[in-house]
């Protein structure tokens, strides 16, 4: 108890005690009994250095709850208890929780004005790159502007409407529905326009390689979006918008430098495509010699003249004594015998 732990006792004697206890304590006259337990009380809390009212706390039970003969219905109305307030809980987070056409609005309009703010500002940004001012944007442009934040607003109630209809009834977790919903746009965007021959089948599969990586991308930040904003379905519409936004300006932002990247790759590509030339060279003149050696021993090798006329010159060395090593010897001895010179032991 000096650790800030208590010290529990069943919930009738504890009421008890701290009747006697709250009158001892205002000098109300008691009988002997309760005097005498109010004594024991006092003289408990000076042994231990704590205050009863502090130190002793009542425990779920009363004392004849906990018999032997009434501890499993004791334990038993004890889990019904729990299970009720359980429910209790369950039910009012269905209700606060539960679909409704007010939150799907909600959601979808949020979504609507989230990507559409998010079409204008990349628009703006791509026309600022271009080398305008935006005092110097003509009617025209602000109609380009207008134009894309409507195609991006009706994008995003597409995709929020979407990602509340599969979260909340046919229970998709909601990153897995924002990137549905985002291959699902691309896809039939691309679709349409491969149908329009506006674009053609090489570039439709290029397309969808890099629909891939949106596709991804959306969910991940949708992913993140739902851990860092807490807020059912709107906290992966955020991280979505967030995470497409930033795709975009990486992506256009890296259109400017990817040609000077490309020619520098082409160049470096070159460079070793030279090198490797020269080191092919190489290695096919050693092959070359190589195999040219091989040809002139193998001719040794099945000649039957050269053969002869081989055994027949170790045959005299060894008859005069001569040192017929260099004869033996594989290399040497084939080198000696090809190159047309007399041969000196």
């Amino acid at each position: 108890m000096q650790n800030g732990e208590c010290y529990d006792i069943p919930k009738s004697q504890y009421e008890e005690l701290m009747r006697i206890y709250a009158s001892g304590q205002v000098g109300v006259d008691m009988d002997p009994s309760d005097a005498k337990l109010f004594e024991a009380i006092k003289e408990w809390e000076n042994q231990n250095d704590v205050k009863f009212d502090e130190a002793v706390q009542p425990s779920l039970v009363n004392y004849e709850d906990v018999q032997l003969d009434t501890v499993d219905n004791t334990i038993r109305d004890e889990e019904n208890h729990i299970e009720e307030i359980d429910q209790e809980q369950h039910d009012h987070a269905h209700a606060v929780t539960a679909p409704s056409l007010k939150e799907g609005a909600k959601v979808t309009i949020t979504a609507a004005l989230l990507e559409g703010g998010m079409a204008f500002t990349l628009g703006v940004y791509k026309k600022k790159k271009d080398g305008k001012k935006i005092v110097e944007f003509t009617q025209d442009d602000w109609k380009d502007l207008g134009f894309d934040s409507i195609v991006g607003a009706g994008k995003g109630a597409v995709r929020g409407g979407s990602v509340y209809v599969l979260t909340n009834f046919v229970s998709v977790p909601a990153p897995m529905a924002s990137a549905m919903v985002t291959a699902t746009i691309g896809m039939l965007s691309l679709a349409y326009r491969l149908n329009n021959a506006d674009i053609s089948a090489e570039e439709f599969v290029d397309a969808s390689e890099t629909m891939c990586l949106d596709v991804t991308v959306s969910a991940i930040s949708s992913i993140l979006g739902e851990i860092l904003i807490p807020i059912p379905v709107l906290g992966v519409i955020i991280g979505n918008t967030a995470g497409m936004f930033m795709m975009n300006i990486a992506r256009t932002y890296l259109s400017s430098t990817e040609q000077q990247f490309i020619a520098e790759y082409q160049k470096e590509i070159a460079s070793l495509i030279a090198k490797s030339d020269e080191d092919h060279m190489v290695i096919i003149k050693k092959l070359q010699s190589e195999l040219d050696e091989y040809a002139s021993l193998a001719f040794l090798a099945f000649d039957p003249d050269a053969n002869i006329r081989l055994e027949s010159i170790i045959n005299r060395a060894r008859l005069i004594g001569a040192n017929t090593e260099r004869l033996l010897n594989f290399d040497e001895g084939a080198s000696l015998f090809t190159s047309g010179q007399p041969i000196v032991l």
